[in-house]
């Protein structure tokens, strides 16, 4: 008592009156009250305070006792709760806050038993499926699924385990007036002791409007696809025919005035035929989802598609794969197809891999001429360069259709060196050839 009030010692604290060991002397005056209508307390809350004048929230328990004078002294004991009262204040005040969040969210939250008895709904979820809180809490409710997604639904819960508590899977859904809605659900299972699910916690939202999205634009990038292919293939005739009569030409003909005509005509058939080929790249990339590459697979492919001649090519890059897109190997055809272009005197060309913090760094070498300095950035920009001016500039856009990056590095006389950095995550270094 004497360190719970603060005082110096025990004659001091004897020598105070009770009365003024209460903060509320109210307080005092009920407390009496109780205990001389039952005879005793049993952890009773009151607010006393110490000698500074600190209070202190305490539960006391007390007896009256009769003396032999017959006077009434009380005797009794008092436990501070200060501190467990203003954690549990706090408690309640960071409750109240996470509900005033969840409830704030217009993603849907729920928590619900294997059985599908909800324990805990927020306002969005209750909105969207027409239900007020205590229609869902406390029963088994199931929204009704299509029948093909069932299953897909099944064995994504059952795939939920302690080693792996938390996925995400997307899902339709069949609405109360039969409407189809696809939602996108991220669920984390809530293990017993025993690693047996306990409950599942889910957060979820409308996604229905993404996916009619993602479809017309697919519908509308297949239909310019397919009217660039047309297109694309009958300018490719047309100069095919083209480039036939100007070869004629320049067979027969020997004036060298109409010689040099035919010449030009088919140096300007040979831009446009490249240009055509640049837009059949181009209206591919992105189409289709990122994929694992075996990097060394790539090369070998690359390899079987260009004639190298002259060109030695090394590479060093076993079992690494990177995530790209499936254009990916056309990195590498324009990277050795600029070599065997600009680099008459180029002899070998080398593909290694290093790792630094800021991930992995492909490495493309030649023992060409190089890049000059002021000219290691324009590479990558459209039409800058000796040919179409398109070769670097998709081998960027490809590259940073999954974060990756390419920049010249080397010294000018001594060939070149562009580094492909892959930031973590995008690339392993296990992968097995194929």
């Amino acid at each position: 008592a004497i360190q719970l009030f603060g005082y110096d010692s025990r004659d001091e604290l004897a020598s105070v009156h009770i009365a003024d060991l209460y903060l509320v002397p109210e307080e005092r005056r009920v407390h009496l009250e109780y205990i001389m209508g039952h005879g005793f307390s049993r952890e009773y809350p009151v607010r006393l305070r110490k000698k500074d004048g600190t209070p202190i929230i305490a539960l006391v328990s007390t007896v009256s006792v009769t003396d032999a004078a017959g006077g009434t002294i009380y005797c009794g004991t008092v436990r501070d709760i200060t501190e467990k009262n203003r954690q549990e204040a706090l408690l309640n005040e960071n409750e109240e806050r996470f509900r005033n969040i969840v409830e704030d969210q217009t993603e849907f939250v729920c928590r619900f038993r294997p059985d599908g008895t909800h324990v805990f709904v927020n306002e969005a979820y209750c909105r969207y499926f027409g239900k007020t809180r205590d229609e869902i809490t406390g029963h088994r409710f199931i929204p009704a699924i299509p029948l093909e997604d069932q299953q897909r639904l099944r064995d994504h819960l059952a795939g939920l385990t302690p080693e792996n508590p938390v996925a995400s899977i997307e899902h339709r859904i069949i609405m109360p007036d039969g409407s189809i809605r696809w939602q996108h659900w991220s669920d984390r299972a809530i293990m017993d002791e025993q690693g047996r699910v306990r409950e599942y916690q889910s957060v979820g939202r409308d996604t229905t409007e993404k996916k009619e999205t993602d479809h017309a634009l697919r519908q509308a990038h297949e239909k310019l696809n397919m009217l660039s292919s047309i297109t694309r293939h009958d300018i490719m005739n047309k100069l095919m025919t083209l480039r036939g009569y100007t070869r004629l030409i320049q067979n027969t003909v020997q004036d060298p005035e109409i010689r040099l005509y035919a010449d030009t005509i088919d140096h300007a058939a040979r831009a446009i035929d490249e240009q055509l080929q640049f837009t059949r790249d181009y209206q591919d990339l992105g189409i289709q989802s990122p994929a694992w590459l075996v990097v060394a697979d790539i090369l070998d492919q690359v390899r079987g598609q260009l004639e190298l001649g002259r060109i030695r090519l090394e590479t060093r890059v076993e079992g690494i794969a990177v995530c790209a897109d499936p254009l990916f190997s056309r990195v590498w055809y324009n990277l050795i197809d600029n070599t065997l272009r600009h680099a008459p005197q180029a002899t070998g060309v080398r593909v290694t891999a290093e790792e630094n913090r800021d991930g992995l760094i492909l490495v493309y070498e030649d023992d060409g001429p190089g890049i000059p300095a002021d000219q290691k950035e324009r590479i990558f920009e459209r039409g800058i360069g000796k040919n179409t001016g398109l070769g670097l500039f998709i081998v960027r856009e490809i590259l940073a259709i999954t974060g990756m990056t390419i920049h010249e590095t080397g010294v000018a006389g001594k060939g070149v060196r562009f580094e492909i950095t892959v930031p973590g995550g995008m690339y392993r270094k296990d992968a097995g050839k194929s």
